[in-house]
């Protein structure tokens, strides 16, 4: 059965899913025979976006190697995902074969990133989604933690597995990831880390059920949880979120309650 792999990365101005703008949207497309585990590379997709309400952080700017001065040109994010969405058409055309959108750690970041942003300039999540005619969506952080040799990963200084994309690349790919925290070489460390046979049948076995779980979600159910959250966040603020997802700048407004009093 062949399905289209569409493997995305955002990098951002911080790590605020609600607070930061994506400032590079990469993705990496092939299509992937899931019987014979034939692999066809397709175009990739890379675009820088202008952030028009935040500004890099400085260590978001270390660790990319983007500048605000380097975005300056550069488009708004709206437009990029406009061109993302034809990208999609142009290069995934078969109606008929199913699209599969990979992230790593996607569920966590990535694609709250994505909703926030189209909500932020007054579009609908839902549609774009819709648009985009993704099937499933699977994260491949936690798809990892399922199947990898652990004796093999790269230990904490607590002693625990490191799951970092760099670290899961370098035990499985058996090379460092090169141009690591660059949307478009963190997609395609995704598609070589399921390129790997201990990898690849694990993967093999998940998209012949494609349940719904932690590791794979239908993208509507997606969207609408990333909502939910989205709304409680901005109403009500609550130390029960994750720290990606909810509080980890409850601080923050409790600082500018107080300057407000």
């Amino acid at each position: 059965m062949l399905f289209y792999l569409i493997s995305i990365d955002c990098e951002s101005t911080g790590l605020s899913v609600y607070h930061d703008q994506i400032v590079e949207l990469g993705a990496v497309l092939s299509l992937w025979d899931s019987v014979t585990l034939q692999w066809t590379g397709l175009p990739s997709f890379s675009r820088y976006a202008r952030p028009t309400q935040k500004t890099m952080c400085g260590k978001a700017s270390e660790i990319t190697g983007i500048t605000m001065a380097s975005l300056q040109d550069q488009p708004t994010i709206q437009q990029v995902l406009e061109d993302f969405y034809h990208h999609l058409e142009e290069h995934c055309p078969d109606t008929n074969i199913s699209r599969l959108l990979l992230s790593y750690n996607g569920f966590a970041y990535d694609l709250p990133l994505l909703v926030n942003e189209i909500e932020r300039y007054g579009g609908s999540a839902i549609t774009y989604f819709r648009t985009l005619k993704i099937q499933h969506t699977i994260d491949l952080l936690p798809f990892g933690r399922t199947c990898l040799d652990t004796s093999l990963l790269k230990r904490k200084a607590t002693g625990s597995c490191s799951y970092k994309l760099g670290d899961v690349y370098l035990s499985v790919c058996l090379c460092p990831l090169a141009n690591a925290h660059g949307a478009l070489a963190d997609s395609q460390a995704v598609l070589d880390i399921l390129q790997c046979m201990e990898v690849q049948r694990p993967f093999q076995a998940l998209v012949a059920q494609l349940p719904e779980n932690g590791l794979c979600k239908n993208p509507m159910t997606l969207v609408r949880t990333i909502l939910t959250r989205r709304a409680l966040f901005h109403n009500k603020p609550s130390k029960g979120q994750s720290k990606r997802v909810g509080d980890m700048f409850q601080s923050h407004h409790q600082k500018k309650a107080k300057r407000n009093q």
